[in-house]
C-alpha cells in the first residue's frame, strides 16, 4: 500500500490521507514524484504534490488547503517548509522569500492588500 509517513500526516494536523505516486519497495513509503490527498478535522481538503522522500516531502513541492485558500510553493526539508517559497494566507496575503523550519525566515518580500513589505524577516519566538 502507498503511504506517507506517520509524522508528515501529523506535522499537518490531518486525519486522513491518501497517496498517489512513487514508492519505496523496501519501506512502502511514499518515494519519488506524487500528489497526497489529505482531510484535516474540519474535512477541509488539502492537496499536496511535490517529491517525497521516506514518505514525506522532500525538496520542491506544493501544499493547497482547498477550503481556506492557503497555499505554499517552494522548497521543503523533512516535510517542512525550509528555503525559497510562495506562501498566500486564507486572508489573500503574500510572502515570497525565504522561509526556515517552516516560518518566514531571511530575505523576503510580504504584500498585505495595500502594503508592501520587503527586507530581512526573522522568526520571533
Amino acid at each position: 500500500m502507498k503511504r506517507l509517513s506517520v509524522d508528515f500526516v501529523e506535522n499537518w494536523g490531518k486525519l486522513e490521507a491518501n497517496y498517489t505516486g512513487g514508492l519505496d519497495s523496501l519501506n512502502g513509503l511514499a518515494n519519488g514524484f506524487g500528489k497526497a490527498f489529505i482531510l484535516d478535522a474540519a474535512d477541509n481538503l488539502i492537496v499536496i504534490i511535490g517529491n517525497f522522500r521516506n514518505g514525506t516531502l522532500e525538496g520542491q513541492g506544493s501544499v493547497e488547503n482547498l477550503a481556506t485558500g492557503f497555499s505554499y510553493d517552494g522548497n521543503f526539508v523533512n516535510g517542512i517548509e525550509d528555503g525559497i517559497g510562495t506562501e498566500i494566507t486564507a486572508g489573500g496575503h503574500t510572502y515570497v522569500g525565504e522561509f526556515s523550519n517552516g516560518k518566514r525566515h531571511g530575505f523576503g518580500n510580504r504584500t498585505n492588500g495595500q502594503l508592501n513589505s520587503c527586507g530581512n524577516f526573522t522568526i520571533v519566538a
